[in-house]
Formats: structure tokens, sequence, C-alpha cells
């Protein structure tokens, strides 16, 4: 006889439960969040399995490919889809949810969600963990000119960079200020390890390295704001009305704000921000062109090979195949 499985998850233990086609309940056990003792398990409990099914997760990405490595015929279930069917449960414990779950699986009333490969979360947090240096290092200057304006000394704008402005600060201006001197000093040797470790990412095929987060260098939170939104949101269309909507500000004002910020205009930010995350995929993994530009907001293939033709003068196999030099031959 068929069966089908939930799982309840938890991040020490998960609540198993396993029903045949007729809804009865056949196995329920506690067990080790473990792919390995998971696997063992429904091995021995559920021969006939039909199907698998667990609520998206913190542990859900992990926990699914585990599973689907060992060849495990699991899905996963939005989570909010789900609660709505077992709030009408009497008493909400794991074992319940469990058999809940079971019985959700077993009909099929769920929504399915897709879990993507191990490459794309590589390159997500990536790309997250890049950005959140960036915002560190935009913070740590503002915080300089912040305590440096408390004292008199204006940054303002000077050529060669902010730290060829902060040496000058630090050798004429501080240097009848101890204190102020270290701190400035300390903030800086900060902002280097952080600029340091943004580009830390190496291209392969002796490629330039690019940051399109780090070119562009809002100073303002509203800024950043809405360059953290069009990151998130980087598969859909992004007009300046929802960036401005994103920043907390009208369109004119941001376009204004943005391009005094940045250098650039919100449009050629964007299609700059589509163009690392697309490159990026292509380094890290293997999926296809078709699905990485629909990803990363080109729609197509042809309208990203344009881009890539224009921006780094390579079409994006190429830039694939400079990364994977195997993958060619």
């Amino acid at each position: 006889m068929t069966k089908y499985v939930a799982l309840d998850v938890s991040q020490e233990v998960t609540a198993v439960c396993v029903v045949d086609e007729t809804g009865r309940i056949t196995a329920e056990k506690k067990i080790a969040t473990c792919p390995e003792t998971i696997s063992f398990w429904l091995s021995k409990n559920a021969p006939d399995l039909v199907r698998v099914g667990m609520e998206t997760g913190p542990l859900a990405v992990w926990l699914w490919n585990e599973l689907r490595d060992r060849g495990i015929p699991i899905v996963c279930m939005d989570a909010r889809h789900a609660h709505a069917a077992l709030k009408m449960r009497p008493n909400k414990t794991d074992r319940n949810d469990a058999a809940g779950l079971a019985q959700i699986v077993r009909t099929g009333w769920f929504k399915h969600v897709r879990i993507k490969s191990r490459d794309s979360y590589e390159v997500r947090s990536l790309l997250a963990a890049r950005e959140v240096l960036v915002r560190t290092r935009v913070k740590l200057e503002n915080e300089i000119r912040g305590l440096l304006r408390t004292f008199g000394v204006l940054f303002g704008k000077a050529s060669g960079g902010f730290a060829l402005r902060a040496e000058e600060i630090v050798a004429g201006e501080l240097d009848a200020s101890a204190p102020m001197r270290v701190i400035v000093e300390t903030l800086m040797q900060a902002r280097v390890v952080a600029k340091a470790l943004v580009v830390h990412h190496r291209r392969a095929g002796g490629q330039s390295q690019h940051s399109a987060l780090l070119e562009l260098d809002a100073k303002s939170d509203r800024v950043q704001d809405a360059l953290l939104f069009a990151r998130r949101n980087l598969h859909a269309p992004l007009s300046v009305e929802l960036l401005a909507e994103a920043a907390r500000l009208s369109p004119r004002q941001f376009s204004r704000v943005f391009h005094v910020e940045t250098g650039q205009s919100p449009a050629k930010a964007i299609e700059n921000l589509r163009l690392e995350a697309a490159r990026l995929a292509l380094e890290q993994g293997r999926r296809p062109v078709e699905e990485i530009a629909k990803e990363t907001g080109f729609g197509d293939r042809e309208r990203m090979r344009r881009a890539f033709l224009r921006a780094f003068g390579q079409t994006p196999q190429a830039i694939r195949n400079a990364s994977h030099p195997l993958a060619s031959f």
C-alpha cells in the first residue's frame, strides 16, 4: 500500500507521520533533524513511498537538497497555506502538526514551493555578504564625517578619493588633537578592511573584479534602502517610481538625489546590478543562461547577451567558459 509522509521540522528534532492512501496513520515518531537519520527511518517504515512533504522554513533548503540527493521524493509546501489548514486542529503539537501535514500531502491540496539549486543560494549568499560589507564601509565613512564635523572639521570633497582626504585631515587639521587622530585612524583601518573584503572574490581567467554596489557608493540611508530593495527584486520590473517608493521620496526628487550620490541614473545602476548578479551566477554555477536571464531581470538570453557585450565585451557563454574551462570541451 502506498505511503505519504509529512515532516514537521524543528532545529533539533523532526516529527514524522506516515499515512496510507486511505489517510490512516501507519507510523509516527520524533527523530533527529538529520537527513541520514530521516532517510534511514523512512526506508524502514515507508517502503512504498509516494511523496514526502515539509513546510518552508529556515532549514527547508538544506533538508530538501539533502533528502533529494538521497532519492527521497520530497516536496516543499507553502507554510502559510499549510497553517491555514492546521489552525483548525484543536491541539497544536508537533505530533498533531505532522499528522495534519501528512493528510495535506496525501490529498495534494497544497501550494508547491520551488527550491532553487545550491549554486543559486551560494550566489545569493555571496551577494548578501558583499552588500553587508558595502553598507558597513559607507557607515564608517559617514561616522568619520560626523565625528569630524563635531570638532569643526568639514570633510568636503577632494580629488583622490576618501582615503586621501582622510590622510590630509589626520596629518593637518587633527595634528593638535591626539585622541581624535587615533579615532579617525582606527575607523579608517576598519574601512580599508571592509573595502578589501567586498572585492575578495577573484574572477577566473584574469577578469577584472567588479562590484556594482561598491561603485554606487550611496551616502544616505534612503538611497541605500532603494538599492537594497533593487538587489532583492532584480527579477521584477524596477521603475523609478517603485524605487522612489522604497526610498520614501518622490520620483523626481529620488532621481536627482540618486544621481548626486552615485553619479549614475537609476536605470543605469539597475542594469549594473543585474549585470553583476548575472555574471556571478554564470561563474559560480552551471544553470541555463535563459534561467539566469529571467532571474536577474533581463527577461531573455538575447537581451542579456547584448547587455554583456556592451558592458564586458564578451557574451555570457564566453564568460562562463572562461570560468569553467573544461565546460567548453
